[in-house]
């Protein structure tokens, strides 16, 4: 219960009475319980007063407030908590009424602004938009007044002059007539948004330019370009793509997977390749064929690269495609020819113009002697065979008029000559235009033996021809000579000497004997140039020995050789026989074995040798330790009557016999020889004769 001196507890409300003459009022009192406790009320009196209004009393109605009281604690708590989130909330609040002016702004708002408390609050909001903005942003506040509410996106300008885009949301409050009283807005800075707006739309604008260039890139190219996703689909191609793959229509290549076109056998590394190029970040050029729409494969060479973002993420491969099919035709016509050349039997050598060697076939390196081609490459051509002139001018010549052809001596590492029928013709490309030279060579030394010995053959058929009528003629006479030279020997006898006497007698004879004797020697002189003429004397072959004939002459011979201090050497190895004529066999080492010795006046040895060679053929030969044969001589030695010893002591007929006989057996025979080192016959028999 409440304190019994009411006058004295509601003394203040009760006076307050007496002059507002009021007769009603509330007051917060705080009453104590029964147990202690102290318990807030709210008191609501009246004063009773009388009829001339003086106060008679008070009626009194109190009632508990505590849980009032808690409920307004705990919201004087929230607007406090609301008031510090007002305050110092994250976004921007401001309240504005009808007319923009700012009722309150939040301290977010004002430190992003940059204006006091007094600066901003009580201001139109209007002040703080940019000239050039003005009328846009009443625009857009009248609209929000309208429906009351607003969503839209302004710029204020900052104390500093600078702007500040923000986002702004409203919603106005109304009063019971439904007229707008305040606005609560909220608004959020948007300055980095537009900043990066503002760069997206540049990059925009720059990525559509790079597109609208790319685009142009792709399709003017000159060579076929194609973009492809990251699995493989071709998202675009330049014309000349669709040309190379004879696509008609976009249709044919666009979304199509790009793999497809690839040829069978390929597919399977080319799509292992492309992705090592994504997991690598490498570009990678690589060769394969690709189907055209007509299903005939056709070779390209595609160079593949990632396109990037700016941000470096890999957005599709792109590959500059190479029409290669002209380059692989003339790859092949190269290898083929290439092969021509190093398959050619013929030495074949290519060089740039100015006949500097650029390659060299096997068998040239194989006719000069060289191991490999590095040794012969940046030679010039004509330092491979001897001049003619020290004047010539071959390469001067083959860039002149197209082409060179002569006859030169070639030599290898060795020192060999042989002889060399060159052809240089240019070489020409596509146009026409002179690119290098090519230099064939043919080795003629075999022709022009065989040349040589057809011109010694013909000469010697016609000396032969010659020799034989002659011989013809001066065997009759020297017969006659010689007949007679005898009949006068036989008819010499003991009346004679009687009649003649002993000294005249004998000088007759002797006479008479050397007539005979000479007759006999001029007959032998016949009988070999009739067996030169005729190519030897065309008697039965029968089979002989070989090793037999060597050691009869040498029987008959060898007591000369000891008297002129010849030593002879023997090596004969075991032969099978010989079909060939014993008498021109015998004729053909005696004159070989005397022609030996003749050689080695002042002394020697003599070998004399034979064997099979691998050719099968019978091989024989008879060297001396002599005197040699000058090398001027040594074309002209099978020549008939050709001799270099004194008159009177050669014929000259000797060797050219042997030739003939040899000849006349299949067989060939080859001299050799170095003045003052001595000479060496080599004589090839065949076994068997076709």
């Amino acid at each position: 219960m409440s304190s019994p001196d009411f006058k004295t507890l509601f003394q203040e409300e009760v006076e307050e009475e007496e002059e507002e003459e009021e007769f009603f009022w509330d007051a917060r009192k705080t009453m104590i319980s029964k147990d202690g406790n102290h318990l807030p009320v709210l008191v609501s009196g009246s004063v009773l007063r009388s009829k001339s209004g003086e106060i008679q009393g008070i009626i009194l109605d109190a009632r508990d407030i505590s849980r009032q009281l808690e409920t307004e604690q705990k919201l004087a708590e929230s607007e406090k908590r609301y008031r510090d989130l007002y305050r110092l909330a994250p976004f921007m609040y401001h309240s504005l009424t009808p007319d923009g002016t700012i009722l309150e702004s939040n301290q977010t708002e004002l430190d992003a602004l940059g204006y006091s408390h007094e600066e901003f609050v009580g201001k139109n909001l209007l002040d703080f938009v940019p000239l050039e903005l003005l009328e846009n942003t009443r625009k857009k506040f009248e609209d929000g007044l309208k429906t009351r509410k607003a969503d839209t996106e302004l710029s204020f300008v900052r104390k500093d002059g600078s702007l500040m885009p923000v986002s702004l949301k409203a919603i106005w409050q109304n009063d019971e007539n439904g007229q707008p009283i305040f606005s609560r807005s909220m608004m959020v800075d948007i300055s980095d948004r537009k900043k990066a707006e503002e760069q997206r739309r540049k990059s925009e604008l720059l990525l559509k330019e790079s597109e609208e260039l790319y685009r142009m890139v792709v399709d003017t190219s000159p060579d076929p370009i194609i973009v492809l996703d990251l699995n493989g689909r071709i998202l675009r191609a330049s014309k000349r793509t669709f040309n190379l793959f004879g696509a008609t229509a976009r249709k044919s290549l666009i979304n199509k997977r790009a793999i497809r076109f690839v040829a069978p056998e390929d597919r399977r590394w080319v799509m292992q390749e492309f992705r090592n190029v994504l997991e690598r970040g490498k570009p990678k050029t690589m060769e394969f064929r690709i189907i055209r729409a007509d299903g005939i494969p056709h070779p390209i060479e595609i160079n593949v690269s990632l396109l990037k973002n700016e941000q470096g993420e890999v957005l599709s491969f792109i590959g500059v495609i190479r029409d290669i099919a002209e380059r692989k035709r003339l790859e092949k016509e190269v290898l083929i020819r290439q092969e021509a050349i190093e398959s050619s039997i013929g030495p074949i050598l290519l060089a740039d113009m100015d006949g500097k060697v650029t390659h060299a076939n096997f068998a040239f390196l194989n006719l000069f002697g060289y191991s490999s081609e590095q040794k012969v490459l940046e030679q010039s051509i004509e330092s491979l065979w001897k001049k003619e002139k020290p004047s010539e001018k071959i390469i001067e010549t083959v860039q002149n008029e197209g082409v060179w052809r002569g006859e030169r001596l070639g030599h290898d590492l060795k020192g060999n000559e042989f002889s060399l029928d060159v052809q240089i013709p240019l070489i020409l490309d596509t146009s026409d235009d002179p690119i290098g030279l090519v230099c064939f060579l043919y080795d003629i030394t075999l022709r022009k033996e065989t040349e040589i010995k057809m011109r010694e053959t013909s000469k010697m058929a016609a000396l032969g021809e010659f020799v034989s009528g002659t011989a013809h003629e001066i065997n009759n006479p020297i017969g006659i000579i010689s007949g007679n030279a005898q009949y006068l020997l036989a008819k010499l006898d003991y009346d004679s000497l009687r009649k003649m006497g002993r000294r005249e007698f004998n000088k007759f004879r002797e006479a008479i004997e050397m007539i005979n004797k000479h007759s006999l020697r001029c007959g032998g002189i016949t009988q070999k140039l009739l067996a030169f003429g005729r190519g030897g004397i065309k008697t039965t072959m029968i089979p002989v020995s070989i090793n037999t004939f060597i050691k009869d002459v040498l029987s008959i011979v060898g007591h000369q050789f000891e008297l002129s201090e010849i030593k002879v050497v023997q090596d004969l190895k075991r032969l099978p026989r010989l079909q060939a004529n014993a008498d021109q066999m015998n004729q053909v080492f005696m004159n070989l074995l005397l022609n030996a010795r003749t050689a080695m006046s002042k002394g020697g040895t003599l070998r004399v040798s034979s064997k099979i060679v691998e050719s099968g053929n019978i091989q024989v030969e008879v060297e001396d330790t002599g005197e040699g044969i000058p090398e001027e001589n040594m074309e002209r030695i099978f020549e008939p009557f050709f001799t270099t010893r004194e008159t009177g002591e050669g014929t000259g007929l000797g060797l050219a016999v042997v030739y003939s006989i040899v000849k006349a057996h299949h067989g060939n025979i080859r001299v050799q020889s170095k003045p003052g080192k001595g000479t060496r016959a080599i004589l090839d028999l065949p076994l068997k004769v076709a």
